[in-house]
């Protein structure tokens, strides 16, 4: 447990400590530079800032862009793979179409031809008697 404690001491705390510091120290050094100085060393100091602000944005968009390149490379590797899978399936759905077409063929046939026998006979009877 000491041992952990050590380790997530080195690896988390510290490091969150001194990028704080290091921090801390740019803005102090910033603002101490640029007190008391003309305008173009205002500017300059600007600049930097500026710099220094738009790091965690590039950043950001540089593990867009490879999130969005894995996207791609994940993409064309199933477009390769899709149609022999989608053929796959297609069969197995063809052949489940197929043996569902088959039973209920096999449900509706004596229902069917129980009211085609009785259509008949009424028609018979409708014949001889003289109705149509």
């Amino acid at each position: 447990m000491r041992n952990h404690r050590r380790q997530s001491f080195w690896r988390v705390t510290f490091p969150v400590i001194l990028a704080g510091l290091v921090v801390i120290a740019l803005t102090v050094l910033a603002i101490v530079t640029t007190a008391g100085m003309g305008n173009d060393q205002d500017s300059h100091w600007a600049n930097i800032s500026l710099i220094w602000l738009l790091i965690p944005s590039i950043f950001g968009g540089i593990i867009m862009l490879a999130v969005v390149g894995g996207f791609i490379f994940v993409m064309v590797k199933l477009l390769k793979v899709t149609p022999n899978a989608a053929a796959t399936v297609q069969h197995y759905m063809i052949r489940v179409s197929q043996i569902a077409c088959t039973i209920s063929d096999k449900v509706s046939a004596p229902v069917i031809k129980t009211k085609s026998t009785y259509a008949a006979a009424r028609r018979l009877k409708n014949r001889l008697v003289g109705r149509s």
